[in-house]
């Protein structure tokens, strides 16, 4: 079994649209090296919000030139073709992190001034942090 968390930090926009279901194909520029199919994937939602809002699991990890993973996954990014070649316009290779299980934490969400007093160091990612899943037991029910 897989003990380990990966936390990304999404804007609020498109936190929502993950949380509703309607984005399914979250984007980066850079692989979650430590992570593979079926880890965990903790959602923090950034300014204005700050919070850890959702948890769902890494179904799978594309890697590819850009046009390739539009054509491939545009429809299920949540975001225009016009963005999605904003975002990559200097990049090479585009990653499209496949969710799934989708739990929208609602009102057991973690403030970040909770989760900087309960984990010791804790700064939201500017790409990917990693976690042993015991670091979050205490805080809720993974």
């Amino acid at each position: 079994m897989n003990n380990n968390l990966v936390l990304i930090s999404v804007k609020p926009k498109y936190a929502e649209k993950i949380l509703i279901g309607e984005k399914t194909v979250e984007l980066r520029k850079s692989s979650p090296l430590r992570a593979k199919k079926g880890t965990n994937l903790l959602i923090y939602v950034t300014s204005p919000v700050k919070e850890l809002r959702g948890i769902c699991k890494i179904e799978n990890i594309f890697k590819s030139k850009p046009i390739d993973l539009w054509n491939k996954m545009g429809s299920s990014t949540g975001i225009t073709y016009e963005e999605f070649f904003e975002y990559y316009k200097d990049t090479e290779n585009a990653y499209g992190i496949e969710l799934g299980n989708i739990i929208d934490l609602q009102d057991k969400s973690i403030k970040l001034d909770v989760l900087k007093s309960m984990i010791q160091g804790f700064a939201p990612p500017q790409t990917y942090k990693y976690f042993d899943k015991l670091q979050f037991d205490p805080l809720f029910f993974l």
